[in-house]
């Protein structure tokens, strides 16, 4: 699929080119050697110089509607590169710095440059890693701005008449912060067991709130939305335990009660 591929090339080439731009800032770099390190790291990792965000974000965008891309799949395949490329990159730039710095002009040389990447390991990755994530949203709001596809009624295979009242307290909950949708879209997608029309904003969160839901409406629905969404229950079940601090999952347990014994 040209799509996953353009979001893994996106990531890998982001990566990079935060870099280089972070390292040319604070004048670890002059702006004679850039294009030649692009150049050589294009060879394996086909980096563009420039790379243009924007102009990705329109391409990963533009792929989404040509493939008829539901938004949480779209959603679900970014995220899941995003953790993927989370630090490989970094590394493997770093080692193919050292050599490109060592060319470097007498008054840029490269075992200081090394010695000085040392201390500054820990403040540089911080620093990439903000701006990678400002990026990384922009992305997904750009990706949430598509008309969510809707092609026909969800055919519902569950009666959750008798939780109305408590699917309507989730739904105010988690409206607008992890998907977008009407309450009868809502409604319609927990009845069917398929969230792929929930418009979703954080694919982590719906795997939170799959899991959550299984105590209310049961294990068998539990089990068939994680076949429909393709996640298996320990990923959800992992992502309640590392989002559990957070102020939306602390509210959420609050209208979901888990038995003491999970």
């Amino acid at each position: 699929m040209e799509f996953k591929e353009k979001v893994e090339s996106f990531f890998l080439q982001l990566q990079i080119h935060l870099f280089i731009q972070h390292f040319q800032e604070i004048g670890n770099y002059n702006n004679s050697i850039i294009p030649s390190l692009y150049s050589e790291l294009s060879k394996d990792y086909n980096i563009k110089f420039p790379f243009c965000i924007d102009a990705e974000i329109f391409d990963i965008k533009s792929l989404i509607s040509k493939e008829k891309i539901n938004t949480i799949e779209a959603l679900k395949v970014i995220t899941g590169f995003k953790e993927i490329y989370e630090w490989k990159p970094l590394g493997l730039l770093t080692q193919e710095s050292y050599s490109q710095i060592k060319k470097a002009p007498k008054a840029l040389p490269g075992d200081t440059w090394i010695k000085d990447m040392g201390v500054r390991h820990n403040e540089a990755l911080k620093i990439l890693l903000e701006r990678r994530d400002l990026i990384y949203n922009d992305l997904i709001e750009a990706v949430n701005s598509l008309p969510t596809i809707n092609d026909t009624p969800l055919e519902q295979k569950y009666n959750i008449g008798e939780y109305n009242n408590k699917l309507m307290e989730i739904y105010n909950h988690c409206n607008t912060v992890i998907f977008n949708c009407t309450y009868p879209i809502f409604l319609q997608s927990v009845g069917a067991a398929n969230f792929t029309q929930l418009n979703a904003k954080i694919p982590t969160k719906v795997a939170v709130l799959m899991y959550r839901l299984k105590y209310v409406i049961g294990e068998d629905w539990y089990t068939d939305i994680c076949n429909c969404m393709q996640w298996n229950k320990t990923y959800c079940s992992a992502k309640n335990s590392q989002l559990k601090d957070q102020k939306w999952n602390r509210q959420l347990a609050k209208i979901i009660l888990i038995p003491e014994k999970e």
